[in-house]
């Protein structure tokens, strides 16, 4: 016992010396080594950054992937009986859709479009989720129609009858599906 010293305040005993409060040099409170709390200002880890015993890299920039090319010079409809599986999606945050307008009276394609459908209902375990595009409403206008299910740790992005319907869809062809994955 000879270890603990007693501080005291006007004679009441405040906190004993191996309290961190007592401790010469250390502002504020430790962090616990278990358990939730909030740590405030800024700090500066030399060493790196670990979650779950996985080194996180704060520099990392999410890096664009093809999963399925379609620049054949043609491109595909995406019906129902077609699908593109993108695996591993835990780390994927948009799925990047490239259209193109297709001219059969002008030799092919005339421009792409890319569009980023909302993933986010697919980040919280909902079985799937539906794209259409905005012009859904009006046969004379083209859009484009895909579904996207989750299947284990993949995603599957599925094609529509839609997409083939009337002569206006025709026109618009897929021309590439893509990801923005974190390394």
């Amino acid at each position: 016992m000879a270890d603990i010293v007693q501080l005291k305040e006007n004679g009441v005993v405040k906190y004993m010396k191996t309290h961190a409060d007592a401790i010469d040099g250390v502002e504020g409170k430790l962090v616990k080594a278990v358990g939730n709390e909030t740590v405030l200002g800024t700090k500066n880890f030399q060493d790196g950054i670990q979650i779950g015993g996985k080194s996180v890299s704060v520099n990392a920039k999410p890096t664009y992937e093809v999963v399925k090319d379609y620049w054949d010079g043609t491109g595909a409809y995406l019906t129902e009986s077609q699908s593109v599986t993108i695996s591993n999606s835990s780390n994927v945050d948009e799925i990047v859709l490239i259209f193109s307008r297709y001219n059969d009276n002008g030799g092919g394609i005339v421009h792409s479009i890319p569009v980023t459908p909302n993933i986010t209902k697919l980040k919280y375990e909902l079985p799937a989720v539906a794209w259409v595009g905005s012009a859904s409403k009006d046969p004379t206008i083209a859009y484009k129609k895909i579904s996207i299910s989750k299947t284990g740790t993949s995603l599957v992005i599925t094609g529509d009858t839609a997409n083939t319907l009337n002569e206006a869809n025709k026109k618009i062809v897929f021309r590439e599906i893509g990801v923005m994955r974190r390394k």
